[in-house]
């Protein structure tokens, strides 16, 4: 159950990321940013914490306590 409000707390740092890096190359287009935006939220929350950002992927899963 830790695991989970663990990974729940990473999402809004998700959402951060994800709000700088559209807001921050507009001249790119949308499929663009798309493919490359996993490695950029990836690169910022390691950047803030060094926590991975696999736990939002792990959140699906890790109700087997």
């Amino acid at each position: 159950m830790n695991q989970i409000l663990t990974y729940c707390n990473q999402i809004p740092k998700l959402w951060l990321g994800l709000q700088q890096y559209f807001s921050r190359s507009t001249e790119e287009n949308i499929e663009t940013k798309t493919v490359n935006s996993a490695a950029q939220i990836e690169a910022y929350l390691q950047a803030d914490d060094n926590q991975p950002v696999s736990g939002v992927t792990l959140f699906l899963y890790s109700d087997e306590d």
